[in-house]
C-alpha cells in the first residue's frame, strides 16, 4: 500500500492519502501551489501513511476523528470543514460551516466549536465487497486557502 499527498485547489489545498483495512489501491504523489496560504489539517488518530482506525467507521464506534489545523490565512472570514467520499459520488460524511477563522482543533466525537453543522458526522461505511473508499477531509477558508486529509476504509 502506498500513501501520497496531493496539494491543489483554487488557492491551495493539502490532501493527504492514507491506506486502510484491506486496501491495495495506490495513491500518487504530486504537488501544485499557486503560492497562496496553506492550511495544515492533521489528525492524531491516523497518519497520512497509516490506516483509518475502525473506531471511525460503522464497524466500530462510528465517532468522528480528532482533527487539528493551523496556517489559517489572516484574511479568512470563516472556515468550512467537509468530509466526502469520492468513491460514492461525493457522498458528504460531515459538513460544518462558519468555524471561527483561526488555528484550532476538534476532539474525537465532537463538532468544531462555533460552527453550524449542516451535515452531522456519518462514519465510513462502504458496502462490503465494494473495494476501498477514500474519505477526503477538507478545510477551506473564506476568502482564500484550504487544507485536507484523506483516508481509506474497506469492509
Amino acid at each position: 500500500m502506498r500513501v501520497g499527498r496531493v496539494l491543489a485547489a483554487a488557492s491551495v489545498a493539502l490532501v493527504m492519502l492514507a491506506g486502510c483495512g484491506k486496501s491495495k489501491r495506490a495513491a500518487s504523489d504530486g504537488a501544485v501551489s499557486s503560492g497562496g496560504p496553506t492550511i495544515s489539517l492533521t489528525s492524531t488518530a491516523f497518519n497520512p501513511d497509516g490506516p483509518l482506525p475502525v473506531q471511525f467507521t460503522c464497524d466500530g464506534d462510528g465517532v468522528s476523528p480528532p482533527l487539528a489545523w493551523s496556517g489559517v490565512p489572516k484574511n479568512a472570514t470563516g472556515l468550512t470543514l467537509t468530509v466526502t467520499d469520492p468513491d460514492a459520488n461525493g457522498f458528504v460524511h460531515w459538513r460544518v460551516e462558519g468555524i471561527p477563522p483561526h488555528d484550532g482543533q476538534v476532539a474525537q466525537g465532537a463538532n468544531p466549536g462555533g460552527g453550524a453543522v449542516s451535515q452531522p458526522w456519518r462514519p465510513a461505511c462502504p458496502p462490503k465487497g465494494a473495494g476501498p473508499h477514500h474519505y477526503v477531509f477538507k478545510l477551506t477558508a473564506k476568502p482564500a486557502g484550504s487544507g485536507g486529509l484523506t483516508a481509506t476504509f474497506e469492509r
